[in-house]
């Protein structure tokens, strides 16, 4: 009845980030009883069930801590879907907040959250954040390579892709996409960026 989440974004650039991202993106997409995002659970048909994401963020900061040898550490948000009444819980970890498109109203709230980013402190507890979609809203997940694109003095920023994604709600998921990828190459007039630009998003319809 679940499906799982994530958008993490590891520090650094280069084949060692990239390594660790992979490493991790591993890690969260494990499925069965090994799975590092599972718990065993009697009352489960399958034997056991999802951890909830505040866990699994106190996980991976437990086992991911930063040392002088490894100065990895990472931003991410990690979240659960009910695919039968929509509610989203999640927990974010420094990572830039998911936007909530909401068709009925084409507005977007901003879900608010913070967190410290995983591996930088240890014993760290996180919040979550919850509610319920209606049928035909969307989540918009993103790294700050994106708000953070520059066009040689001017970032692209928060309001620039707030304003795009108010103009989209009746588009399609493609569209959503390709426009968001457009207007930043509008912007920066480049096909190449300095940073990582990603992002995730989610419609439910039952």
């Amino acid at each position: 009845e679940h499906l799982s989440f994530y958008q993490l974004d590891v520090a650094g650039h280069g084949v060692p980030s990239s390594l660790f991202s992979f490493t991790l993106n591993h890690l969260l997409s494990e499925t069965g009883e090994r799975a590092f995002i599972n718990e065993k659970s009697s009352q489960s048909a399958s034997g056991y069930s999802l951890l909830s994401p505040e866990t699994v963020l106190a996980m991976l900061n437990e086992r991911f801590q930063t040392t002088a040898e490894k100065m990895f550490y990472f931003t991410i948000v990690y979240g659960t879907m009910n695919n039968l009444t929509g509610e989203v819980v999640l927990s974010q970890a420094g990572h830039p907040n998911p936007l909530w498109m909401k068709k009925s109203t084409k507005s977007l709230d901003v879900i608010q959250g913070s967190g410290v980013p995983i591996g930088m402190v240890e014993d760290q507890q996180y919040s979550t954040a919850s509610f319920i979609l209606e049928p035909g809203d969307r989540l918009f997940l993103y790294s700050d390579g994106l708000t953070e694109c520059d066009n040689g003095g001017d970032q692209f920023g928060f309001d620039r892709l707030s304003q795009t994604l108010e103009t989209l709600f009746d588009r399609s998921l493609e569209t959503v996409i390709l426009q968001v990828q457009e207007e930043i190459k509008r912007w920066t007039q480049s096909n190449v960026f300095e940073d990582d630009i990603t992002y995730l998003i989610l419609e439910w319809n039952p």
